[in-house]
């Protein structure tokens, strides 16, 4: 439904604005450069932008919800997966303290790869899974070492 996709982008929207203002709050180093509040900003902004866009189309295109489409199956195999995600990513929240924010991540990402790509040949699946370790060291790497922020290392 054409509403339900407008409260959703003006939700977002306004939740990204709300974020944003209290990166405000953070306490910024005398030193030049990025700073703390720059990653999160960053994102928020980013998030904002999408917010608008999914609202812009909201109005501009056609939804086929007014044609009362129902719901199939791999819709609803859709639905779970979202849910089990989130609760993927609880337990990840859980368990960085514990074993640390790499370890913790790997294991989200591999968990959460499996449950939605498994489609792919085995050669695919292990060839992204392998860039999204990539891409997860290179975060790491720019948070400790660029923007210096310390991530949880666990028992390890």
């Amino acid at each position: 439904m054409k509403n339900k996709e407008q409260l959703a982008a003006l939700i977002v929207l306004a939740v990204a604005g709300i974020f944003y203002y209290f990166t405000f709050n953070i306490p910024a180093r005398e030193e030049d450069g990025l700073g703390p509040t720059f990653f999160p900003r960053l994102l928020l902004i980013m998030i904002g932008a999408l917010a608008i866009l999914s609202l812009i189309r909201s109005f501009v295109t056609p939804t086929k919800e007014m044609k009362k489409e129902e719901e199939t199956a791999e819709q609803k195999k859709r639905g779970k997966s979202v849910w089990i995600i989130f609760v993927l990513f609880g337990v990840f929240i859980l368990l960085v303290d514990f074993l640390g924010f790499t370890l913790s991540a790997v294991l989200f990402i591999i968990a959460v790869y499996l449950l939605i790509g498994p489609s792919q040949s085995w050669k695919r699946s292990a060839r992204t899974l392998g860039i999204l370790i990539v891409i997860l060291f290179v975060l790491q790497f720019v948070f400790q070492n660029i923007l210096e922020v310390p991530l949880p290392s666990g028992i390890f």
